[in-house]
């Protein structure tokens, strides 16, 4: 039985300041790749465009070179890659209703989930 090692990132994290408009997604991804093959495709990147430390989408995203970089990344890999974005302030319209309105239904919340009354708030809350 062979084991599927996943690596696992986030961006955009910013702790519970949810309204940051500077940075308003997070984005969550993971890569199904063994770890040799992952160290040996990022010595390569680094070698190739002379970066000096990790590879940071930060830095790359800044200029033209930095951009080729990404997308030869993401054109190796997205066969093995998923990636899940968010946008911070509807999630979290979805949690003030997780903790406002979801105790108070929630004797009988599958009657209002079937409803999408969780989405009807959430959405009432985001515009």
């Amino acid at each position: 039985m062979t084991i599927q090692e996943i690596y696992c990132d986030e961006s955009g994290f910013t702790g519970n300041n949810l309204l940051d408009k500077n940075n308003p997604y997070f984005a969550y991804t993971t890569v199904a790749i063994s770890n040799e093959e992952a160290k040996d495709f990022v010595a390569q990147i680094i070698k190739d465009n002379k970066i000096q430390n990790e590879l940071k989408f930060s830095s790359l995203i800044k200029n033209s070179k930095g951009k080729q970089i990404i997308t030869q990344i993401l054109s190796t890999f997205h066969d093995n890659t998923k990636i899940s974005i968010y946008h911070k302030k509807y999630s979290l319209a979805c949690k003030f209703f997780e903790y406002v309105f979801e105790p108070t239904i929630s004797g009988n919340n599958k009657l209002f989930y079937e409803l999408n009354f969780h989405k009807f708030i959430s959405n009432i809350l985001y515009f």
